[in-house]
């Protein structure tokens, strides 16, 4: 454990704070792993972030696990602290949350990157369940901030989406005529987006290392 925690400090000293909250991740994936329990998939905000190259702000990050039970212990070996339902390292200024529940995103669709901090690898849950997550939101409270970033992931990852997986998904979730309002509304922009994906690129905001 105690090379973990060296790697925590280090984390710690890393800038950029969507950078930094990867970078945790894969230490959390890695101890996990060791330990012979699930690999716990990144989910929520901090992959809208990831999917809108550090564009998004988040207050935690959310991990998605089945193995409930070991990880307690693991997130207080890495000078993590229970507050509320989360997680916080004040050392690190991150809270971390398990969120309970089913994992009921696709598993085919998921993706593991490579954050070059640290060399590990972390699970993120597929760019198809993020928009259609944020879809489902904005349907069920207008939240107009939800549809934007639904928006703003379609167009910019517009090229490499499964739109089979992701409409017959949306057509599951009764949120179809949504996802094809929006998809409507990419398409006027389909340009622009792909315009701010490649600045991102060329001035090192992606934020995800390599993916496989």
């Amino acid at each position: 454990m105690s090379n973990f925690l060296e790697w925590m400090n280090k984390a710690a000293a890393i800038e950029n704070e969507l950078n930094r909250r990867l970078a945790v991740c894969s230490i959390v994936t890695k101890v996990f792993a060791d330990r012979g329990l699930f690999e716990p998939v990144l989910v929520g905000g901090t992959a809208v972030a990831l999917y809108t190259k550090g564009r998004y702000s988040t207050v935690d990050i959310d991990l998605k696990s089945e193995d409930v039970e070991g990880y307690k212990a693991i997130m207080t070996e890495l000078g993590f602290v229970k507050v509320g339902k989360d997680y916080y390292n004040a050392a690190l200024d991150i809270y971390i949350e398990f969120p309970s529940g089913r994992m009921e995103d696709s598993e085919h669709h998921m993706r593991e990157i490579i954050v070059e901090a640290t060399g590990l690898p972390v699970v993120v849950v597929g760019i198809e369940d993020v928009v259609l997550d944020r879809a489902m939101r904005f349907v069920a409270t207008r939240d107009q901030d939800a549809r934007e970033w639904a928006l703003r992931m379609m167009g910019i990852h517009y090229d490499e989406l499964d739109w089979s997986y992701l409409h017959r998904r949306a057509s599951e979730l009764h949120i179809l005529d949504a996802v094809n309002r929006i998809q409507r509304d990419v398409k006027r922009y389909k340009g622009v987006y792909r315009t701010v994906k490649e600045k991102a690129e060329k001035s090192g905001l992606n934020g995800e290392g390599n993916s496989e």
